[in-house]
């Protein structure tokens, strides 16, 4: 028995109600979600409710702020995550959100964050091409304490050396969204289902993230969030039992 939460992203169903999103989730043995808010998501009609009431647990909740991006002053990035006050709320860092001039607001915003979360570890920097790199990941938690969603198709396009870079990252990992693309060329690569990829990678970052285990959900545009969902539940005991 592997002691994790396991589930899916809304962002494979935009489309469906929460207990829709409830049902799709319990049908693939699931335990958890991860919520997308501000992208017309439909669990956004009835809230977070329905999933408080079948015992769902929530992985993260992701907001569209970006550390150290001027839009999203600490009045602005109040006002959008409040509403998830004691959640694990996701957001992006800006290339540069580190540097000299840009490094008190981003401070600022961590401190507004970790108030409304609860706690630094529950405030997760997703790993996303074109924003700030692992290096800059590793500084931002070492000043402000923010964690990392490991979001494998993100971290496939910052990183050059997977492995290296998965053992730097790893001990800051509180959640891991896991999509299927061709890790040979991310920037380029469609959402496919996982059983059509090479899952060496995959099965290493999970090797990594699973000591000690942290939630795990799969985003998908390739309609195939079930089988994935049963494929990510054994990769998962495989991961365990060769740590």
């Amino acid at each position: 028995m592997i002691n994790t939460c396991i589930g899916i992203s809304s962002g494979s169903f935009p489309e469906l109600a929460a207990t829709d999103l409830i049902k799709i989730v319990c049908k693939g043995d699931g335990n958890t979600v991860d919520l997308r808010y501000g992208k017309d998501h439909r669990w956004e009609d009835a809230g977070l409710k329905p999933f408080i009431d079948a015992r769902i647990h929530i992985s993260f909740i992701g907001i569209s702020a970006i550390l150290g991006d001027e839009r999203w002053d600490t009045t602005a990035l109040y006002q959008e995550a409040i509403a998830f006050s004691g959640y694990p709320l996701k957001v992006f860092a800006k290339k540069g959100c580190m540097n000299e001039k840009c490094r008190t607001l981003t401070k600022n915003q961590i401190q507004v964050l970790t108030e409304i979360a609860g706690a630094s570890d529950h405030v997760l920097v997703e790993t996303h091409d074109g924003f700030s790199a692992v290096e800059e990941l590793l500084y931002l938690h070492e000043v402000t304490g923010a964690h990392i969603l490991l979001d494998t198709l993100g971290f496939a396009c910052l990183t050059r050396d997977p492995f290296s870079d998965i053992a730097k990252l790893a001990p800051l990992v509180r959640a891991v969204q896991v999509k299927g693309f061709d890790w040979t060329n991310p920037k380029k690569s469609l959402h496919v289902p996982l059983s059509g990829i090479n899952l060496e990678y995959t099965v290493m970052i999970l090797q990594h993230v699973l000591k000690p285990p942290c939630p795990i959900t799969v985003e998908t545009r390739a309609g195939s969030a079930i089988e994935d969902l049963s494929l990510l539940h054994s990769l998962c005991r495989i991961s365990t039992l060769t740590n």
